[in-house]
């Protein structure tokens, strides 16, 4: 399972990745559920945001291809294609940054050959652009929002240390980098304490989520075995009936018969 959404409709949605397959499995309630197979050319790095109750999805497919994609659309959109070796692009990441979707990931400059940072607005006009580059390769990033800033953390091949940034948009969309200015942390140890907590506290409702859902499909299996019981015995106690009914035919016809 890759993340539980809630939907305009209040409905809880899962989207999971089972082999080449994307499913969502709605969620209504503790007894009602939907599954749904969305789409069938998923290869990896699925990743997933919510924005006002529509959920879009970004991933790599089969045909070795970048793709977005909105639940809910008719219509996908291809960000790359012809990327060569699939492994080029790597790490996706989804956010909101002034409620604007934006898709982060890392790619080989052609150039030079170097990992860069890449982000690009799917919903908008899906120009790649560089938002760390140089001449050292990103090794790791991650972008959080720590409850007031959107922050990017990063270390470069050859570094000892990360770096931490705080990330703003433009009007021209640009992402600006500020350096984060510790006022009401110490450190940048502290920062990533943060960090690992709220990861920790994610994955801690992640978990609680999926306890309810298996409960969930447990009580709808319960339910359906009770159902499709009654409808056996029901059609079972009709195929007696039917046995009787034909064996009293039987018996008119051959005492019709010898008279």
């Amino acid at each position: 399972m890759q993340k539980i959404f809630m939907s305009t409709d209040e409905k809880r949605v899962a989207v999971m990745d089972n082999g080449n397959n994307i499913n969502l499995v709605f969620i209504a309630g503790k007894r009602n559920i939907q599954w749904v197979h969305y789409r069938n050319d998923y290869h990896s790095q699925l990743c997933a945001v919510e924005d006002n109750g529509k959920i879009g999805l970004a991933y790599i497919n089969v045909a070795n291809e970048l793709v977005w994609d909105v639940v809910g659309k008719d219509n996908r959109i291809v960000l790359l294609s012809d990327m060569g070796n699939i492994w080029n692009v790597r790490h996706l990441c989804l956010m909101q940054i002034n409620q604007e979707n934006i898709l982060f990931y890392k790619a080989n400059n052609p150039v030079n050959g170097h990992c860069e940072l890449i982000y690009t607005y799917p919903d908008g006009e899906r120009k790649g652009r560089s938002l760390v580059s140089g001449s050292s390769n990103i090794e790791d990033y991650h972008v959080f929002f720590d409850g007031e800033k959107n922050i990017l953390k990063y270390k470069l091949q050859g570094e000892e240390s990360s770096k931490c940034f705080v990330m703003n948009t433009d009007r021209a969309d640009e992402i600006r980098l500020e350096e984060y200015v510790l006022s009401s942390v110490r450190s940048l140890g502290e920062i990533e304490e943060r960090c690992r907590l709220k990861e920790k506290d994610f994955e801690r409702e992640r978990e609680k989520l999926r306890k309810e859902f298996e409960k969930t499909l447990r009580n709808q299996a319960e339910e359906m075995e009770i159902k499709y019981k009654k409808q056996y015995n029901e059609l079972a106690e009709f195929a007696k009936q039917l046995q009787e009914e034909g064996k009293r035919w039987r018996e008119l016809y051959y005492k019709s018969d010898n008279q």
